[in-house]
């Protein structure tokens, strides 16, 4: 029996953080190898990024919603902990405390994100973020409430496909990302992918054994520096990597989810 093929979305993520990453990112969706892409609302190359956007309307362009990195759109002193002595985003939200006042700026934040890639003239397909922020469970019901104003009911779920090289942490991780995962589909009702990974490890794990999904995204980072360890997917992305899997896979985007 012929295997019906696996619908497989290749999301860029933080698509306008630079320049490297926007030339990058365009160059794979005019070839077909990257069917979607996540704007980095507050990227240094915002506006090539959303230029871009509006003349590949065959792929779907989501919002990458941010707390860790650059300047925040919202000048407001509720993100005040999460800001550096320059007025800039950093890491601190995975360790922070999320009080009622820092989770109102945090909505308004993501709201002006999204707000801003939409008054450019970019229909938001979905929702994902850097970093995975959204899946940290304090900030669940802020997400919530992003997608209840915004209407956006696509986003990305937590990782769910991992490879022997790079397994999870523990079984216990498991269970809370499945959990996650069904309370994200379920309250405010969300269209997700059956299961999402990184690029690498989807190839290594389809070689390993049969995969059980209809849909999956798997996320890439075209243009990234190479010390963060990216530059060999891109490498595989390039080559003709659907040829070496041993199944058919189909590509779309979120618009076809």
């Amino acid at each position: 029996m012929t295997r019906r093929p696996l619908d497989l979305i290749v999301n860029a993520d933080d698509f306008g953080i630079s320049g490297e990453n926007t030339a990058a990112t365009v160059s794979l969706m005019e070839r077909g190898r990257v069917t979607s892409a996540t704007i980095l609302a507050n990227g240094e190359d915002l506006e090539p990024a959303l230029a871009a956007a509006r003349r590949l309307p065959g792929c779907s362009f989501g919002v990458h919603l941010n707390l860790t990195e650059g300047v925040p759109l919202t000048d407001t002193s509720d993100l005040a902990p999460l800001l550096d002595d320059d007025g800039r985003l950093h890491p601190i939200i995975f360790a922070a405390q999320i009080t009622r006042t820092l989770r109102r700026g945090i909505e308004r934040e993501w709201m002006a994100q999204v707000e801003r890639i939409r008054t450019a003239g970019v229909p938001v397909s979905h929702l994902d973020s850097h970093q995975h922020v959204h899946t940290i469970p304090r900030l669940f019901l802020a997400f919530k409430s992003v997608q209840k104003k915004t209407g956006i009911r696509k986003a990305r779920i937590t990782k769910t496909l991992y490879d022997t090289a790079s397994p999870p942490g523990s079984s216990l991780l498991l269970v809370k990302k499945r959990l996650w995962n069904f309370a994200l589909r379920n309250y405010v009702r969300t269209r997700t992918t059956d299961g999402f990974s990184d690029f690498n490890s989807f190839i290594r794990a389809s070689r390993e054994r049969p995969l059980s999904l209809g849909t999956l995204e798997v996320m890439v980072h075209p243009g990234a520096d190479n010390e963060l360890g990216f530059h060999d997917e891109i490498e595989v992305l390039e080559s003709s990597w659907e040829d070496q899997l041993p199944f058919p896979v189909r590509l779309l985007s979120y618009h076809e989810l």
